[in-house]
């Protein structure tokens, strides 16, 4: 995870090498906590979905909080992508690893 990831000037993330963002979704509400020198943050903004990571992207940034970085680690198979109820209604999928298998066809 990582503080204020690299942004391009309109605000979509800037990607690593050999990667490739396939969805975004506005509105997001994003609450995190135990950030040093900030604290807890609650920002509203656009989250961003790649081969590699979840970017947030906060619509007002403010107390040096820009956006978010949470990589998706694991080892580039569809079960890794498993997700709770309540981040897959964020998404608008039930089941991310589905989603992924037919957009990258893994199998």
């Amino acid at each position: 995870m990582s503080l204020n990831p690299k942004l391009f000037a309109h605000g979509m993330p800037a990607p690593f090498l050999n990667e490739l963002f396939v969805f975004a979704s506005d509105g997001i509400e994003f609450q995190i906590d135990n950030i040093p020198r900030l604290g807890e943050v609650q920002a509203k903004g656009t989250i961003y979905l790649s081969n590699i990571r979840m970017v947030f992207v906060a619509k007002n940034p403010r107390d040096n909080f820009i956006a978010f970085d949470i990589p998706l680690v694991c080892n580039a198979h569809p079960s890794c992508f498993r997700l709770p109820d309540s981040v897959g209604n964020i998404l608008y999928v039930s089941n991310l690893s589905d989603f992924l298998s037919k957009l990258f066809k893994l199998e």
